[in-house]
């Protein structure tokens, strides 16, 4: 019954860092996104020169501070899963975690 209970309670912990995984991902998908739109719209900027080198360097300062907004939440997303993983799994390592699920979807 105790087994069980530990059992469970680790699937239901790895189906969250699956799911907390997931969602990074569409998170991280979304900013990857966002930055080739702007490279983009700064290649075109530079062909077309419609715009003065203030406004090119203002677009290029904003595409940084979002690649270094973007980085700040995923570094703390890991952060958080490696804590949560030695909170929860008593020594297991999150990569073995991964792969043990891995096993069990496929």
């Amino acid at each position: 019954m105790k087994q069980n209970l530990l059992n469970t309670i680790l699937l239901v912990f790895i189906t969250f860092i699956i799911g907390f995984i997931f969602v990074s991902n569409v998170y991280v998908n979304n900013l990857r996104k966002q930055i080739y739109e702007q490279e983009i719209l700064i290649s075109e900027i530079q062909e077309n020169q419609k715009f003065t080198s203030k406004e090119l360097v203002r677009i290029e300062t904003r595409i940084n501070n979002l690649e270094k907004g973007w980085s700040k939440i995923i570094n703390s997303i890991l952060v958080r899963i490696e804590t949560l993983d030695k909170e929860a799994c008593h020594g297991f390592r999150y990569e073995d975690l991964i792969q043990q699920n891995m096993k069990i979807i496929n």
